[in-house]
């Protein structure tokens, strides 16, 4: 400090109280050098003796050096004159050190306060340490609920684990029983579960807290408790039970107690939490290594070199070799494969891990111990490492070797099977068509029998109708010459009576004439016979066409006239069409040609029914004939409906129709077309949707022999 510093702050040496104030600034720098001293001889703990000779030295070379030449000498000789203006910031100094003496005492007793917090941590630290080696949870517990309660200077420290009653651990003082089963039932309640402790809890007075509940008061001051603390035992947001403090009397728990038992609880969680994680682990890994040993297969985990570093006790049965021997790598499982099959293997391999596949499922051979070759599947589950690269490879593997030996058997009986299938279905399929077929002729047959039955029918009905309608015939001709008589008669009658009566009479007798129509008579009379003649006429010929249509005695093939057979079918069928359609013949020159009259007939009855039944109303039906290249053709179209195309292929299959149902058999046109074949003859379809169908049939001309 400079001189001239010093000489104001001392102020003159002359005046009223010039010297007083010399003697107490002075005596005040000593009391606070006294007092740093002190300070640093507590804190470097110097022995008493040494403390007071060092004391009395520092004191002496303060006063001696500095301030005795500063205050005293120079603040003398330079500071005469300025009386008043340094006694106010004498007043001043005092209080600055008075102030600052002060402060030195407050921070003395904080420095003692962290001394000791200080050394609290220390014993907290070596208990913590203690408490989370690696060792006995129980012996642990009891280490950790000793220490604390030392630490803490309380005579009781308990450890409740959650959901184990019979489990609690804790400290008591010589002369304090244990109650750790009692204070457990009062903090946890009848159930351990059925209650979670929330944070810590402090009771200064169980007589006076609130904390307390009804009847816990008198069971705590029965066991000689009147304040506790309480710290749940938590981790990651789980309480694993709580952390207990308590004392004979009523006390007022610091924070930093609170802060010790927190810090104790955070680490006896820790250990809880360890013993419990191990224990788990230990079962979790006896379970493993059961599974491992009781699975139907070789369990193993693989490195990327083939060898082993776990593996299930199937192994030998697998392969003949004990788990050591691949453990201590002097098996290599590489050298098991199969060689015919190791370069696939190798091959998948590479490929899964090339693409980071989690997943490989192959199928190989091995070779046994004793020479033998096994069929195996293995399957994989390859793991990565977190920059992408093959880690490890836990496995699966299945003696597959009677599998593989069925799957041969099966094989062969299967090649057995398929042959005796594709047999059995060329069987199937010749049963089905000659089933087809046997349906199809017995349709036929049926159908040719109705037609039979219908033509012994047809001629026996022709052969009744046939006398009536010759009696009715031959008396119309006798009827139409008795009815020519009575006219030639009449008429000369007539004219007798002209010439003969009066003329009065005359006119009476044409005037009846006239009212009787008489004339109208005569002629309408001759126009009756000559329609009933041709009536009978038009039933003579129609039985006489029935007879020919359905004559059984025509079986045989003869000459006939296809014209004549289609006229003779129209007149059967003509109630049909003249209903709904106008029909258009147009019959050409053709030859005779040897046939079966009957069937013919048939397949044009069968061709105009068709067409008649494809008209709803006002259509027409033509009927063309006409010879070409040898043969005889006969054309009948209709105006009507269509076919639709996708039909046209099947319509001559037997029983396929597209009428409804009960208006078809589906034997009709495939009748026909058998007829038509049967005659080498050949039968055709064109169809257009709203326009109308056109069959064409076509029968070779046959000479006579």
């Amino acid at each position: 400090m400079p001189a001239t510093d010093a000489a104001e702050i001392c102020g003159p040496a002359t005046g009223k109280y010039g010297i007083c104030r010399f003697f107490l600034r002075v005596l005040a720098i000593v009391g606070l050098a006294e007092l740093v001293t002190m300070a640093i001889l507590h804190v470097a703990a110097i022995p008493p003796g040494i403390g007071e000779f060092v004391l009395d030295s520092a004191i002496l070379t303060v006063i001696s050096s500095p301030f005795l030449y500063l205050w005293v000498f120079k603040a003398l000789s330079r500071k005469i004159d300025a009386g008043a203006e340094l006694e106010r910031k004498g007043q001043a100094t005092e209080a600055v050190l008075l102030e600052y003496s002060g402060r030195l005492a407050v921070t003395e007793f904080a420095r003692r306060q962290e001394n000791d917090r200080l050394k609290r941590m220390e014993k907290m630290k070596m208990i913590a340490s203690s408490v989370i080696a690696e060792r006995d949870i129980g012996e642990t517990l009891h280490e950790a609920t000793a220490g604390l309660a030392m630490l803490l200077e309380v005579p009781r420290c308990a450890v409740f684990l959650r959901g184990d009653p019979d489990k609690t651990v804790e400290y008591n003082a010589p002369d304090f029983p244990p109650v750790g089963s009692a204070l457990y039932r009062k903090e946890f309640g009848a159930d351990p579960d059925a209650r979670r402790p929330g944070g810590s809890r402090m009771v200064f007075d169980v007589g006076d807290s609130v904390e307390t509940r009804p009847g816990q008061t008198e069971e705590l001051r029965r066991h000689r408790i009147a304040s506790f603390l309480t710290v749940p035992l938590t981790l990651n947001e789980k309480c694993a039970g709580a952390l207990f403090v308590a004392r004979e009397a009523p006390y007022s728990w610091t924070d930093d107690e609170l802060i010790t038992v927190e810090g104790f609880a955070r680490e006896i969680a820790v250990a809880v939490h360890h013993e419990r994680v191990s224990r788990d682990s230990r079962e979790i890994a006896g379970r493993l290594i059961s599974l491992m040993n009781n699975v139907p297969g070789m369990v193993y985990r693989g490195r990327r070199d083939w060898s082993l570093e776990l593996i299930g006790a199937d192994v030998e049965r697998i392969t003949g070799y004990r788990p050591d021997e691949f453990l201590d790598g002097g098996v290599v499982w590489r050298d098991l494969i199969h060689p015919e099959d190791l370069e696939s293997v190798k091959n998948a391999y590479r490929a899964a891990v090339r693409e980071t596949r989690k997943v490989l499922r192959v199928e190989y051979r091995i070779l046994h111990r004793d020479g033998s070759v096994r069929s195996v599947a293995d399957r994989r589950q390859i793991t990565y490492d977190a920059a992408g690269n093959f880690a490890y490879v836990d496995g699966l593997l299945l003696d597959i070797t009677a599998r593989k030996n069925t799957e041969k058997d099966l094989q062969v009986e299967k090649a057995l099977l398929e042959t005796a299938q594709v047999e059995l279905s060329r069987k199937n399929v010749e049963l089905q068509k000659a089933y087809t077929e046997l349906k199809t002729s017995q349709a036929k047959i049926l159908q040719q029998e109705k037609m039979a039955s219908i033509g012994q029918l047809a001629a026996g009905v022709a052969h009744e109708i046939n006398n009536p309608i010759g009696f009715v015939s031959s008396n119309l001709g006798t009827l139409r010459k008795y009815v020519d008589r009575l006219t030639q008669y009449m008429d000369l009658q007539e004219g007798v009576i002209y010439r003969c009566c009066p003329e009065a009479e005359r006119d009476t007798l044409q005037d009846k004439s006239r009212e009787m129509k008489i004339d109208h008579t005569r002629k309408d009379i001759s126009d009756l016979i000559e329609e009933s003649a041709e009536g009978t006429e038009r039933v003579r010929t129609i039985v006489l066409d029935l007879k020919a249509f359905s004559r059984v005695d025509e079986a045989d093939a003869k000459m006939a006239d296809i014209n004549e057979c289609l006229s003779s079918t129209i007149n059967i069928v003509w109630n049909e069409l003249k209903y709904k359609a106008a029909l258009k013949r147009e019959f050409g020159e053709i030859p005779p040609t040897r046939c079966r009259p009957r069937q013919l007939n048939q397949v044009f009855m069968n061709l105009l029914v068709n067409a008649s039944q494809a008209i709803e109303t006002n259509g027409e039906i033509g009927v063309r004939t006409w010879s070409e290249n040898g043969h005889i053709v006969v054309a009948v179209s209709d105006t009507g409906c269509g076919i639709p195309s996708e039909h046209l292929g099947r319509i001559f299959e037997p029983f396929f129709t597209t009428k409804e149902v009960g208006k078809g058999t589906g034997l009709g046109l495939s009748i026909t077309y058998d007829i038509v074949k049967q005659h080498n003859g050949d039968i055709s379809v064109a169809s257009e949707i709203g326009i109308g169908t056109t069959f064409t049939v076509k029968i070779p001309v046959i000479r006579e022999e």
